[in-house]
């Protein structure tokens, strides 16, 4: 920084009255406000005394330095030399910048008595006191005057940055150990307005992609919920309206004796008895069931569970004795216990302590609406009474356990866990397509060199597609469209080459080649997707290593979908998992393009500079 002065030595002055150029720097009080920087020249300048620079404010020039100066409890500015010749020389006067507008007696006071020549359109005289107290800062600690010392400075201006960030280590601890308040940096008379601004924007911003985030995590949470109430089981602690369909059961149709009591030829007591195991497992699995939901993620946790309590569900409507049905409710509760506390504890993961309230209920809430229909429901099922030789209640349950065996496999598939998730499903058929291209070439009638000499062409093609799209994604700035659009086309390919006929070589190998096509394609322009949308290169560099990671698990599933034994069959499962998660990625790529083009549109709204590619 070179040396402080607490004045103009006499060899700088000389050489600052015959520079050319120099730069005044000011800013408002308020962070939210722009800091302004203008070039001055000429022989319009000059310095008073070993305290007193002035400079003339021409017409023509912007009013910021003068708004600035002239603000409440304000008037920072800086004056900056630089040597354009000679030996290399940075000169930078601090102080208090005094406004003269012309015309005023300060302003024909201070021209008279310096001899200033104004000019015509000379707006006001600008005079920079010059204050700087580093030095006797540094003399007063090293005197031990602690309260005017530099170590008491730091804590109060620098041991906190205007965004509230921790600043000099060193200004932090002193700031704690002499119980220093820093300053408060967001200042002025406009600041709190400014900042109160800046927080509801903030806030509506927030609440906007809540909307949207809560149109479909929350709609489907909604759904799910209230299809383990339909099954009979949504409560527990949720509510306890879990006796509901059991509760249907014991009455329907009991005027002919082919209710659930009549059937298993239970007592009212036994019936109790049955309904109290369901809460015995509740309470006993609750708690282990939220563990395994981190432990094995959300979407493979709770696809279990919704698979298992709808085939318990359906499993009621075969038990034949009150033994049978106490065991079935037990079963069922163990496995309902987990989905309403980890619903709640999904919902932690997405959303803030402030927010989730709201959340919770709206889930609640959907079991009253999945209410509204139970009754209908069952009147309806009712009539099937006698069908195949079941009684009605039989056919309650096992209609009722079904939306959730079918909607567990949505579940599994696309239940968000977290946003990293896509790469996995690039992941296996990259895997899966560069370790069995022989094999699956095989599988298609070629044999021994000529089956590896038939794998050159979809890499070949796969070659020149994957540049192509990487160039024209990024040219047109659309690589989350461009992955989706290719993810799309290799999952027509797998599945296209899992619904063909095993002998149908030809129109298979076509197939290959526009899966490999496909899945390759899309890999680049998704890693460019995440890269370019962020801001630094340290997050840059953790943020890719993470997503290559992640897709670690992904390139394991590949080494085992293609079996050995279906080479016959022309693998079908290898080629069924490819397409089903290259369809994943392609809409888990159309979500992220509307959520970032639905952020730049509040640019312009909210003044933030950070702009999304896509």
């Amino acid at each position: 920084m070179g040396t402080f002065h607490e004045t103009i030595p006499s060899n700088i002055r000389t050489w600052i009255l015959a520079q050319k150029v120099f730069y005044i720097a000011s800013a408002p009080l308020s962070p939210l406000g722009h800091i302004n920087v203008s070039p001055k020249g000429g022989p319009y300048f000059g310095i008073s005394n070993s305290t007193t620079f002035w400079y003339l404010d021409l017409t023509g020039s912007g009013v910021e330095t003068l708004s600035h100066l002239q603000e409440s409890g304000n008037g920072r500015i800086t004056v900056m030399f630089n040597a354009f010749e000679g030996k290399p020389r940075i000169v930078r006067l601090w102080g208090r910048g005094e406004v003269l507008e012309y015309g005023t007696e300060k302003f024909l006071e201070f021209v008279k008595t310096n001899n200033v020549h104004t000019i015509a359109g000379t707006r006001a005289v600008v005079v920079v006191h010059i204050r700087q107290f580093f030095e006797k800062r540094v003399r007063s600690e090293e005197e031990g005057r602690k309260e005017d010392g530099i170590e008491r400075y730091w804590a109060f201006k620098n041991s906190e940055s205007m965004d509230g960030l921790p600043g000099l280590r060193r200004g932090v601890a002193t700031a704690k150990r002499e119980s220093v308040t820093p300053i408060k940096k967001m200042v002025g008379p406009y600041a709190e307005m400014l900042k109160k601004a800046r927080a509801q924007s903030q806030r509506s911003d927030r609440a906007a992609f809540r909307g949207h985030l809560s149109a479909v995590l929350l709609g489907s949470l909604e759904y799910w919920y209230a299809t383990l109430w339909m099954d009979g089981m949504g409560g527990g602690r949720g509510g306890r309206t879990n006796v509901r369909w059991i509760g249907n059961a014991k009455t329907l149709n009991a005027s002919t004796h082919d209710d659930l009591l009549s059937d298993t030829k239970m007592a009212d007591f036994q019936y109790v008895i049955a309904l109290m195991v369901f809460l015995i497992a509740y309470a006993i699995f609750e708690v282990p069931s939220n563990y395994f939901l981190k432990k094995f993620t959300p979407s493979k946790w709770i696809a279990f569970l919704m698979f298992s309590w709808g085939a318990v569900t359906m499993g009621l409507g075969g038990t034949r004795n009150w033994a049978g049905v106490t065991a079935v409710r037990f079963v069922l509760g163990m496995f309902e216990a987990g989905l309403f506390p980890g619903l709640v504890y999904y919902l932690t993961f997405w959303y803030r302590t402030s927010e989730r309230s709201i959340r919770v209920a709206f889930i609640l809430a959907s079991a009253t609406l999945a209410g509204a229909f139970g009754g209908a429901i069952a009147f309806g099922v009712g009539h099937m009474n006698g069908t195949r030789g079941l009684s009605a209640w039989r056919w309650l349950f096992i209609l009722e356990g079904i939306p959730s065996c079918l909607s567990s496999l949505l579940v599994f598939f696309f239940f968000p866990d977290y946003p990293e998730t896509i790469y996995f499903g690039i992941s296996t058929p990259f895997s899966s397509l560069s370790l069995f291209t022989p094999s699956i070439t095989a599988g298609l009638g070629f044999k021994d060199l000529t089956a590896q000499l038939m794998t050159v062409p979809p890499y070949a093609v796969a070659y020149v597609v994957m540049i192509f799209v990487s160039y024209s994604a990024d040219h047109f700035n659309a690589r989350a469209l461009h992955s989706a659009l290719f993810a799309t086309f290799g999952a027509i390919g797998f599945l296209c080459s899992a619904i063909l006929p095993a002998h149908a070589y030809t129109a298979r190998y076509g197939c290959l080649i526009l899966a490999s096509a496909g899945s390759f394609s899309c890999i680049p322009p998704l890693l460019g997707f995440l890269s370019c949308n962020l801001f630094s290169t340290g997050s840059m560099g953790l943020a890719i290593a993470l997503n290559i990671s992640f897709g670690a698990p992904g390139q394991i599933a590949g080494v085992w979908i293609y079996k050995a034994d279906q080479v016959t069959r022309g693998y079908p499962t290898g080629h069924w998992v490819n397409c089903g998660l290259l369809f994943f990625v392609a809409v888990g790529c159309c979500a992220l393009r509307v959520y970032y083009g639905w952020c730049n549109s509040r640019v312009i709204e909210t003044g933030n500079e950070r702009v999304y590619k896509y």
